[in-house]
């Protein structure tokens, strides 16, 4: 299961040395030999670790297991737990700890799906299931036909392209104003986006004049009516 190397033996140190102490600080359980490899949740395979320890010890089994496949397991592991936070441990993991082991679990799963781990191969799909997927692709590109035939449904069923709706809420949704011209004349407006187009006037001008932040604009005057 593991290999004879410096981080088996990095990590049994780890291990022994949490077997044998009592910790009045903030601990954390590990499975000396993870569930995900055949490891059981009995007393003898667990052992209390600190957040650090712990740490480690996850980087150390990625780098400990023969087979590929459980080399894979510990990087997914190891991924998972690194990005946990919590009021003792923090943020655990810097980006290129990330980055590094999402390459490797990446390589490795790319390996696992090459050649005859890859559920597909040497297979080929059936007339009958050809056709069921080239049905279910062709349900999601709509033809030109179909487009045209949902643009005019928006059309049709938007309120808003309706003329007499849109001009009806235009107009229970605009202000009434007191306009003053150059001149003196009062001018009551209820549309005042519209009758600053007509007269080019600036209606933000305008606005600032009816707010009392301007006296006058091209010495037209303005204040608000009714909101």
């Amino acid at each position: 299961m593991f290999l004879d190397n410096k981080y088996s033996k990095w990590y049994f140190n780890i291990v022994k040395k949490g077997t044998n102490r009592t910790l009045d600080c903030y601990t954390e359980n590990h499975h000396i030999i993870p569930k995900s490899l055949g490891g059981n949740d009995k007393k003898g395979n667990m052992v209390k670790l600190t957040a650090k320890e712990h740490y480690v010890v996850h980087l150390l089994l990625m780098k400990m297991c023969k087979d590929k496949k459980d080399k894979q397991k510990m990087c997914a592991a190891y991924l998972y737990m690194s990005k946990v936070r919590n009021d003792y441990t923090q943020q655990r993991y810097s980006s290129k700890l990330y980055e590094y082991h999402k390459k490797i679990r990446a390589k490795i799963l790319s390996e696992q799906m090459s050649g005859s781990g890859n559920p597909m191969f040497n297979k080929k799909h059936t007339e009958e299931t050809k056709n069921k997927i080239g049905k279910k692709n062709s349900r999601k590109t709509l033809t030109e036909d179909g487009r045209r035939r949902k643009s005019e449904y928006s059309k049709n069923n938007n309120p808003m392209s309706n003329p007499l709706y849109a001009e009806k809420a235009r107009i229970n949704h605009s202000k009434i104003y007191e306009v003053i011209d150059p001149s003196g004349f009062i001018i009551v407006v209820k549309n005042l986006a519209e009758f600053c187009r007509n007269n080019n006037l600036h209606k933000g001008n305008m606005c600032s004049v009816s707010k009392g932040n301007l006296q006058h604009y091209k010495k037209w005057k303005c204040r608000l009516l009714t909101t």
